[in-house]
């Protein structure tokens, strides 16, 4: 499946959603050994797990990056939990809002 640069933006299914993600990793030329399988975390971080910061970041900028191209609008997100870098994008309506108490 590749993706196409399209005029405007669409929606991409659930089901579909996987696909469009290792689609746009293929695009960015990312070797398989580099990130490990497909991750969603609490259905709201979309994208993969890397091995380093550096790379996590990389990553999440070609993802989105691909992905823009098609019309989403998605920005890049790192996210380090533990040992875990986990790197893609926040679908809009879940992206994290900062609250003060």
């Amino acid at each position: 499946m590749a993706i196409t640069p399209t005029s405007s933006s669409k929606l991409v299914s659930a089901r579909d959603l996987s696909k469009v993600v290792e689609a746009a990793v293929k695009a960015a030329g990312v070797r398989g050994e580099a990130v490990s399988g497909p991750v969603i975390v609490k259905w709201e971080l979309v994208g993969r797990v890397a091995k380093n910061l550096a790379q996590g970041q990389e990553l999440a900028t070609a993802i989105t990056g691909e992905l823009g191209k098609s019309g989403m609008k998605v920005q890049p997100a790192v996210l380090s939990v533990g040992r875990q870098i986990i790197c893609g994008f926040f679908e809009p309506p879940n992206v994290p809002v900062i609250r003060e108490f």
